[in-house]
């Protein structure tokens, strides 16, 4: 499985979910290799990238036709490496850019309560 870590900020701002144990994967139909985000934790489907208001909640039943070959009865597969050159070309690529190189957070330095030791 390749979970992503795209930034719960940009989640919100295009109307999705955060409860804070999301398991984000990018997927893709298996026959027209449309590509969706999926949270494996909640089970939610976003259908449309720039707008996570439109989402399919797997509660049962089928998931609503493929948006790009239409197909009622699809399947989706998870992206084995979602930083190929398909993903990052694709309209889920502002979910990589936050997954796809470790971020480090600079934090200032820790404000000592007594002075260093003098070198000998």
């Amino acid at each position: 499985m390749s979970v992503l870590s795209p930034c719960p900020e940009e989640i919100r701002r295009r109307g999705g979910e955060v409860l804070g144990d999301e398991d984000f994967e990018l997927v893709r139909c298996a026959s027209c290799e449309t590509q969706y985000l999926h949270d494996s934790e909640t089970e939610a489907l976003y259908l449309d990238p720039a707008d996570l208001t439109v989402v399919w909640r797997n509660v049962g039943g089928l998931p609503p036709p493929c948006r790009g070959c239409g197909r009622l009865d699809w399947d989706f597969q998870v992206l084995p490496n979602p930083g190929d050159e398909a993903a990052r070309q694709g309209p889920w690529s502002w979910a990589l850019s936050s997954s796809s190189t470790t971020r480090r957070t600079r934090h200032p330095p820790v404000a000592r309560s007594t002075p260093p030791r003098p070198p000998r």
